[in-house]
């Protein structure tokens, strides 16, 4: 499989360095920022001026694009937004994304993300395989639920979840490059990553959502039919902001130890994530702009694993608000475009979101690139609804 250029025939360089700070944006993160090589060596070393570097290869890539006066408007309060996110926040993460986002190249998405599951495929396995060795430490804990216990691995990574976020990054990917070819062999090699993930690194977040993918990967049929319909078309397109409101609801009314309800079995099942976000929603509750977190109880570690709800508290609710107009815009193109693949790794990213904090994070959200990859979107669909 080799690169496309959709409506060139030359060689086109703003082009290819976009999808090359995408791809060292993501080797990096996995290699240094995810893994446990920071305990050998200041990593710092290598991340900063990687960092610098594909933040003005993509500021340079946005100058050189072609705007209207309003969307270069948009374009510059945008990443000034982001500029100031990350100097209040020391938040990259997101000033990435926001650039990634808005940014463009005429580089098929299907190869750039095919691209990015190798590249990505193989930063793991190199993580992984160093944590093996011994060079780099590798957690191990006990985890138990109901009368099981469970012996978990991070394999040189910082966290066993981040782990998990990266193999069901992989396997959407994989969904996506498949599409509509995805066979036994896929389903089964598929199934059995899954198990042992969820045997050997216990990432239930991961495990879960992976299973959601399958299952609607399998029930595409269904999946075309409901996008003929303008209700679940509307309900699609603008699931972030629905699963932002639920979650926000839940941990608003949840009140955490009172019983063995469905509320207290969920939480038990989500390792108590909706307690969690109550926590800080009442400790802490949403800003405008970013602040620091407490520590969660005893525990010494900030954990909020919940993208709605760590941006909105700790990142601000202009970060929430950004991040979710971006994504409600991405929604709407996949769904008119009728991109039926993109639509089920659109719907597993927002369940996504509920259970873990990385949803911004292009390492894991992939479809961050996805307009950047079809930068004629807005005219193509200018007036036309959901």
């Amino acid at each position: 499989m080799t690169p496309e250029i959709a409506n060139r025939s030359k060689f086109v360089l703003p082009d290819y360095l976009y999808v090359f700070s995408f791809l060292l944006a993501n080797i990096s993160y996995i290699i240094f920022g995810a893994s446990t090589l920071g305990t050998v060596f200041d990593v710092h070393e290598v991340t900063t001026p990687i960092n610098i570097l594909v933040y003005i290869i993509l500021i340079y890539v946005i100058i050189l694009e072609p705007k209207s006066l309003k969307n270069w408007i948009l374009s510059v309060i945008s990443i000034a937004v982001g500029l100031l996110i990350y100097f209040l926040s020391s938040e990259g993460i997101f000033l990435l994304f926001i650039l990634l986002i808005i940014g463009k190249t005429n580089l098929s998405f299907k190869n750039i993300i095919f691209f990015d599951f190798l590249s990505k495929l193989f930063a793991t396995l190199s993580v992984m395989l160093l944590g093996a060795s011994g060079i780099i430490p590798t957690l191990i804990a006990t985890r138990g639920f109901g009368s099981n216990n469970t012996l978990r691995h991070s394999l040189g990574f910082t966290q066993y979840n981040i782990l998990g976020a990266l193999i069901l990054s992989m396997l959407l990917e994989w969904i996506y490059i498949r599409s509509g070819k995805f066979g036994l062999f896929d389903y089964l090699g598929s199934v059995a990553i899954l198990i042992l993930l969820n045997n050997f690194v216990d990432s239930r977040s991961s495990v879960i959502v992976g299973v959601v993918g399958l299952i609607l990967n399998f029930s595409i049929y269904f999946v075309k039919i409901a996008l003929k319909k303008k209700f679940f078309r509307i309900i699609i397109g603008t699931a972030y902001i629905e699963v932002a409101l639920i979650s926000i609801l839940i941990a608003n009314s949840f009140q955490a130890g009172i019983g063995t309800g469905i509320w207290d079995r969920v939480n038990a099942l989500l390792s108590s994530r909706i307690s969690i976000a109550q926590f800080y929603l009442q400790s802490s509750g949403f800003s405008i702009l970013p602040k620091e977190l407490p520590t969660y109880l005893n525990t010494g570690v900030v954990v909020l694993d919940n993208t709605y709800i760590y941006l909105g508290i700790k990142l601000g609710i202009i970060a929430l608000v950004i991040f979710l107009v971006f994504m409600t815009i991405l929604g709407r193109y996949l769904v008119v475009k009728r991109d039926y693949y993109g639509v089920i790794i659109f719907i597993c990213f927002a369940i996504y979101g509920i259970m873990e904090s990385t949803l911004f994070y292009c390492s894991i959200n992939f479809l961050i690139v996805f307009l950047a990859a079809n930068p004629t979107w807005k005219q193509k669909n200018k007036g036309r609804n959901f």
